[in-house]
């Protein structure tokens, strides 16, 4: 299994077993990470209050408190340290012991005996499973402003996030046929695309491959749309602050002061 190049990243590795964790540390370091081990949950929870980490890799024997396990209570800690990626460790003969982890908060679990590379190769995969979507393609948002001022692309955006707001809440408050949904999933598809709005696409093409499914096909559009309102309002804003002349190009010379 050959893993995913990327960056080294702040690792907090947790483990109570001294021998199998000073393997772990070593190969964690050897692929470039940097790494703070802790023995223990009280120990991390420290260690995550004082210093911000990428990720978390942990044994899955490691205690939490008389309530509830470790992997629990980071996942209830809330915040950017409830979100981390989490990567559990466990031995080959614990057969239940990757169900009874995912069903705690742990992203995946690695069985052991396993090598480096398979070690690498499982955290890039939870740290990418836990980044959020990239909303909007930056090359065609960057060619739309080549051909549109600020007013236009503003418009173009609120076309397609219009065209939403016609199609989606009927489907939602009284349902439709599939091959409705799909019509409508198909249409949002191509405007949002043509506007770079990439997530929002994903989930317009999901909803048409969930057509069959009624107006539960619609849901994943909703927080989709949410977010590449905002995302779209940035962009052209952080767009009109870099380049003043792209910022100014709505204006004619008659309305210049």
């Amino acid at each position: 299994m050959t893993a995913e190049p990327g960056p080294p990243l702040s690792v907090l590795l947790i483990d109570p077993r001294a021998g199998a964790s000073a393997v772990v540390r070593t190969m964690l370091e050897a692929s470039g990470h940097r790494v703070t081990f802790v023995h223990d949950w009280a120990a991390a929870e420290l260690r995550l209050t004082l210093q911000p980490h990428e990720a978390v890799v942990m044994s899955v024997l490691t205690p939490g408190n008389r309530r509830k396990s470790a992997a629990a209570l980071l996942r209830g800690s809330g915040g950017r340290n409830g979100a981390l990626p989490l990567l559990g460790l466990a031995t080959g003969v614990d057969h239940l012991a990757r169900d009874k982890a995912l069903a705690e908060g742990f992203d995946a679990v690695l069985m052991q005996p396993f090598g480096a590379e398979a070690l690498e190769a499982a955290l890039r995969r939870v740290v990418l499973d836990r980044a959020p979507p990239l909303l909007l393609d930056a090359a065609r948002r960057a060619g739309l402003r080549e051909v549109h001022g600020p007013a236009a692309l503003a418009a173009l955006d609120e076309a397609a996030l219009a065209l939403a707001a016609r199609l989606l809440p009927p489907i939602v408050e009284h349902g439709a046929p599939a091959a409705e949904i799909l019509a409508a999933a198909e249409a949002l598809a191509e405007a949002l695309d043509a506007i770079g709005a990439l997530h929002a696409t994903a989930m317009a093409r999901e909803m048409a491959d969930r057509s069959a499914q009624g107006r539960r096909a619609v849901h994943p559009m909703a927080s989709a749309l949410t977010a590449t309102r905002s995302a779209l309002r940035h962009d052209r804003l952080t767009a009109a602050r870099r380049d003043p002349i792209w910022a100014a190009s709505d204006t004619s010379p008659g309305d210049t002061p």
